[in-house]
């Protein structure tokens, strides 16, 4: 069992992996854009709005939608980070082929979210 996105009404989907990895990798996200463990927040429930990614990281991760305001947000998120996270800013331990999955989820979550901030009556929904 894993984690499907769907980006609407277009059909476009992937898979996010399993929730598991889905949860490494949005630490890994956490991590490199802010430098906060993730586990740390959601243990304390504490959040702060103008953190990166926090439209994404502070969603559940098995239901539920982003939409056009969110998928601005997260679209200028992932633009900014772009450059940093493809030039190795990246834990020690991991490996190159961990890291090439990472990347890879970057981008398509990247094109996901910017198609929905570009487009009108869309939305990324979690299934």
């Amino acid at each position: 069992m894993g984690l499907d996105i769907s980006v609407e009404p277009n059909g476009d989907s992937f898979r996010a992996g399993s929730y598991s990895s889905f949860h490494n990798w949005r630490s890994w996200l956490a991590s490199v854009s802010s430098g906060v463990n993730l586990d740390k927040l959601y243990e304390k429930n504490v959040w702060n709005s103008d953190m990166p990614f926090i439209d994404l990281l502070n969603h559940s991760d098995c239901d539920g939608k982003l939409g056009k305001r969110e998928c601005k947000r997260l679209s200028k998120d992932f633009q900014k980070y772009l450059f940093i996270i493809l030039n190795g800013n990246r834990p020690n331990s991991e490996d190159d082929d961990n890291f090439a999955w990472l990347i890879q989820r970057y981008l398509r979550w990247k094109s996901a979210v910017d198609d929905v901030a570009e487009g009108n009556n869309k939305m990324i929904r979690f299934c």
